[in-house]
């Protein structure tokens, strides 16, 4: 089933990308000075975020289209679970994201550490979301 295996592929790809953030570079980042957290951490969303949102599409569209061949719910709740990273940015991320985006760099205090503080435990849910969606994509392809 060659959309399942693209489908787990993507999936691991997004999720790759997420525990590297939550584990190694948010976590590096917040040794710094804080102004210089928010200058790393600003060009390492703006790259990143177009990449993972374009695994979580492919991956959601590639397990639709397992779904559709084999009727395996899991492909079905892989994708849904993949792609439930989009709203979750727009609606419980976004304002977070568009706090610290509008800061300068010698606007950091104590409150933008907090912030990307939360930022770092709101991105640790979207890895939650790709490992239960490659959990779920692996389990319908060993079957």
């Amino acid at each position: 089933m060659l959309f399942g295996v693209l489908a787990l592929v993507a999936a691991s790809m997004f999720t790759g990308a997420a525990i590297y953030v939550s584990f190694v570079e948010h976590p590096a980042r917040s040794v710094l000075e804080v102004s210089a957290q928010l200058e790393a951490w600003k060009p390492s969303y703006a790259r990143s975020s177009a990449m993972r949102a374009s695994l979580a599409l492919i991956g959601f569209g590639l397990g639709l289209a397992a779904f559709w061949h084999t009727r395996d719910m899991r492909w079905l709740g892989g994708s849904l679970l993949l792609v439930a990273s989009w709203p979750f940015t727009l609606i419980v991320l976004r304002p977070t994201n568009n706090v610290l985006r509008a800061l300068y760099p010698g606007q950091a205090s104590l409150e933008s550490r907090a912030l990307l503080e939360r930022w770092g435990r709101l991105h640790a849910a979207r890895t939650v979301f790709g490992v239960a969606s490659v959990a779920l994509f692996a389990e319908a392809s060993i079957r």
